[in-house]
């Protein structure tokens, strides 16, 4: 609760990619004051059980989130930052609340994902072809058997 108490909230950090050239831009939930090294964000969840969350980390691209924040802060700033922070607050009574952070393979894997990813903008620029899903008809979603039959 102290990190939360004193900082900026949503602070917009815009950088130009040394790699790339690309103009990236990320908006923090909370950069605390002084030198706590962290960017906080908070997330509201259904289930802010550490196996949940580790899904929702995997299926959502939070390390992602958290190299690129980390990177782009890094880029701007001279408080050097080194850690990214969720506080995950369940969405029903009676709103648990959970703080994670991810190791350093978790950030470097998000670190290695982003990489590519501006790499894939700047080839699509390049060529001027952005690649896209494209299904030539209408199609049909079945009821997963799972649900036996009901929504």
């Amino acid at each position: 609760s102290k990190l939360m108490m004193e900082g900026r909230s949503e602070m917009s950090v815009f950088w130009t990619d040394l790699e790339t050239g690309l103009p990236c831009k990320c908006r923090p939930d909370r950069i605390p004051d002084g030198e706590h090294g962290v960017i906080l964000d908070l997330k509201s969840v259904r289930n802010a059980d550490v196996h949940a969350f580790t899904n929702a980390v995997m299926n959502y691209g939070y390390a992602r989130e958290a190299a690129f924040y980390i990177d782009g802060f890094n880029a701007v700033s001279s408080a050097k930052v080194d850690a990214f922070v969720f506080i995950c607050v369940e969405k029903e009574p009676p709103y648990r609340v959970e703080v994670y952070t991810l190791e350093d393979l978790f950030i470097e894997d998000g670190r290695r994902e982003y990489r590519r990813l501006l790499q894939t903008e700047v080839e699509c620029r390049k060529n001027g072809y952005w690649p896209h899903w494209n299904y030539q008809e209408i199609m049909t979603l079945y009821m997963p058997s799972w649900s036996g039959g009901k929504l």
